[in-house]
């Protein structure tokens, strides 16, 4: 988190992208989406990433009774498919879906992902 801005945001991209969207990035200005994506990040992430580490609410998801969906997406290094999946088998009811993508399958696959959340939302 302390890195050098571009440093850091080039760490970042490669994180939180999927190999298709990594592709599409203009290797000629590699640096201005790395640089874009280090400023955007909101305060709080340094306490969201401790958090993450350290939280597991594996025994509390059977607590949960309202419709859920968990998407699992495919390239996701990290929050990894395997997890996604025991995410939601330990959420009764919940619906899997997964979608061909990075950790930002929102951004990557949007229609994908919005039909996703079409299809619980239209029971």
């Amino acid at each position: 988190m302390d890195a050098e801005p571009t440093l850091l945001g080039r760490y970042l991209l490669q994180l939180s992208c999927g190999p298709a969207a990594l592709d599409q990035l203009d290797t000629v200005d590699l640096d201005r989406p790395a640089r874009e994506t280090a400023a955007a990040l909101p305060p709080g992430t340094r306490q969201h990433i401790d958090l993450a580490l350290r939280i597991d609410v594996r025994a509390e998801l059977g607590e949960l009774s309202v419709p859920t969906l968990v998407i699992a997406a495919s390239n996701d290094i990290l929050v990894t498919p395997d997890h996604s999946a025991a995410l939601a088998q330990g959420i009764t009811g919940s619906r899997l879906a997964q979608v061909m993508s990075g950790h930002d399958a929102p951004t990557e696959q949007p229609v994908a992902v919005a039909n996703h959340l079409r299809g619980l939302l239209n029971g």
